[in-house]
């Protein structure tokens, strides 16, 4: 049952004689990052086209190297291909992502070769990363309807407990510990 909202960003439910406390940042991570992974893993993939293709452009170091990298793209659900003069072009996306989501992914998954020298992150950090992003902040107040989903969606997680980079969505407090730091047990 809700209970309250504490400074725009923890959400406090009570179960009979149990509160939780959600932190809805690191809830709403984990409901991403459960559907971003469960999308990209599924083993059917669906591509958007896009009206208007986005071109990326990259370092001479990135457009030479082996085109190993572009694979997990594919997987994901992107339809890229090399255009010349050290750029790519994207006419399909995951149909699991907006257009704005896609592009910074593609961006920053070809940034992270440029910074390691074409050793890539894994798709699933990438994923991780995005659904940080994507995520409600702290300080963004939910209304009512919000916090009732969010809440119902983390309950659907695989994981429920945790975000993706490994802190707690919740905490709980029984009530014989809140009444035993208060000395009344």
């Amino acid at each position: 049952v809700y209970k309250g909202y504490l400074f725009d960003t923890f959400i406090v439910m009570q179960s009979e004689n149990t509160v939780y406390l959600f932190d809805q940042h690191a809830a709403h991570e984990r409901i991403f990052y459960e559907k971003f992974t469960g999308n990209y893993l599924s083993g059917q993939k669906f591509t958007q086209p896009v009206l208007t293709p986005v071109t990326i452009n990259v370092s001479a170091d990135v457009y030479y190297m082996s085109r190993e990298w572009l694979e997990p793209l594919t997987h994901a659900g992107f339809d890229i291909e090399d255009f010349g003069a050290d750029t790519f072009v994207i006419r399909g996306i995951p149909s699991y992502m907006e257009l704005s989501e896609a592009e910074s992914f593609a961006r920053a998954y070809l940034e992270g070769l440029e910074e390691h020298s074409g050793r890539n992150d894994t798709v699933i950090d990438k994923l991780i990363m995005k659904s940080c992003k994507s995520a409600v902040k702290a300080n963004e107040k939910l209304s009512q309807l919000e916090i009732d989903r969010l809440i119902s969606d983390l309950a659907a997680c695989s994981n429920p407990y945790c975000c993706p980079h490994g802190r707690p969505t919740f905490i709980r407090y029984t009530r014989y510990e809140i009444e035993r730091s208060f000395r009344r047990k």
